[in-house]
């Protein structure tokens, strides 16, 4: 099955993702353990394969459910939201998500009828405006996994998905953001290449967001230790100005709006 817009044999890459499974089987980390679950982590490698063979990746189409696409992203944002962080795609509404949808290209991976992922890819913006300070950045969000189904691969197909839409378009680099606290999630796309490189903090939530980008483009030339030690430092520098500035809920801190309302007094003019 290959999804709409994208050039990629779906089935090759879940058919690959399957010699991994073994290794997965006993990593309980990336389980769901509780005795309801659809998907018993203890099930056999056998069993895993088989539900891991069916699993279709498409792109969300009008005759798909909104609300089951909303249960989805609460489901795999829950875990984040009880250990407080504030993230939309955790409480977003049908209508906040059909907007979402219709900014980008919603993907979604499906087993038997049932909606078990979900990733939202966005283009470069238009008239060559500045993304992350860089032309020419394609992004993704709203990327969650059914817990149920966790250690099946299913975040990697989406993911791939992502990955060529990026390339296809011609966009030299993806990115993403979340929480600097979700240490887990950044640890996996640092597995998948991905690399700290801004930190920001949105006003729709309270913590601070870390952006991570990978080139998915022809590179010019590798970087050296020298540069990387660069952009470590200037990335270290992002972080020190983003903390000074805005607080966790995107907020100015009290001296920025002092000093806006200092320079905004009008000495001398009569």
């Amino acid at each position: 099955m290959r999804p709409t817009g994208c050039n990629i044999d779906v089935q090759s890459f879940v058919r690959a993702s399957g010699d991994s499974l073994n290794s997965r089987a006993g990593k309980g980390a990336w389980m769901d353990r509780s005795s309801d679950s659809m998907f018993n982590w203890k099930s056999t490698i056998s069993e895993r394969e088989d539900i891991h063979d069916k699993i279709e990746v498409r792109q969300f189409g009008d005759a798909d459910s909104v609300s089951d696409l909303v249960d989805l992203l609460h489901r795999g944002y829950e875990r984040l939201a009880q250990s407080g962080l504030k993230y939309l795609a955790a409480t977003q509404n049908e209508e906040v998500t059909l907007r979402r949808i219709k900014n980008g290209e919603c993907y979604i991976a499906m087993v038997n009828g049932r909606m078990i992922g979900t990733i939202l890819f966005h283009r470069p913006p238009a008239n060559g405006k500045l993304r992350y300070g860089r032309q020419g950045v394609a992004k993704f969000s709203s990327f969650a996994v059914d817990p149920q189904f966790y250690g099946l691969g299913v975040g990697s197909m989406l993911l791939d998905v992502v990955e060529c839409r990026a390339r296809e378009i011609g966009s030299s680099v993806l990115a993403c953001d979340t929480a600097v606290q979700a240490k887990q999630l950044i640890q996996m796309y640092a597995r998948r290449g991905y690399r700290p490189s801004h930190y920001v903090s949105w006003s729709n939530t309270n913590y601070y967001s870390i952006i991570m980008t990978k080139p998915v483009g022809p590179m010019k030339s590798r970087r050296g230790n020298r540069i990387k030690c660069i952009a470590a430092i200037c990335l270290y520098l992002r972080r020190m100005k983003c903390m000074a500035v805005v607080r966790r809920d995107g907020q100015r801190r009290l001296w920025v709006r002092l000093l806006s309302k200092f320079k905004s007094i009008p000495f001398g003019k009569t």
